[in-house]
């Protein structure tokens, strides 16, 4: 929850830390407040592969490529990390 009078927000965490902690405090402040959440996992197939055959640089390039792909269809209380 944003501090915005409570609420959600969309947005991109700025690394995986600041992502597990911002998703870890939406959920206790869900459960807290009786609000149903939902956690959905993304697995992108064959990242371990292009990394290796291409290089971390172009996997991070598709991750990034799917991130602006997911991105408009967020909805207002939508957390998305990639």
């Amino acid at each position: 929850m944003s501090g915005d009078g409570g609420k959600f927000h969309v947005g991109f965490p700025k690394n995986r830390r600041a992502f597990m902690h911002h998703t870890r405090e939406t959920l206790r402040q869900c459960w807290k407040e009786g609000i149903p959440a939902s956690f959905i996992l993304i697995d992108v197939d064959h990242c371990k592969t292009i990394n290796d055959s291409f290089g971390h640089h172009i996997g991070n390039e598709l991750l990034r490529e799917f991130a602006g792909k997911v991105h408009p269809r967020l909805r207002e209380g939508d957390l998305f990390g990639a």
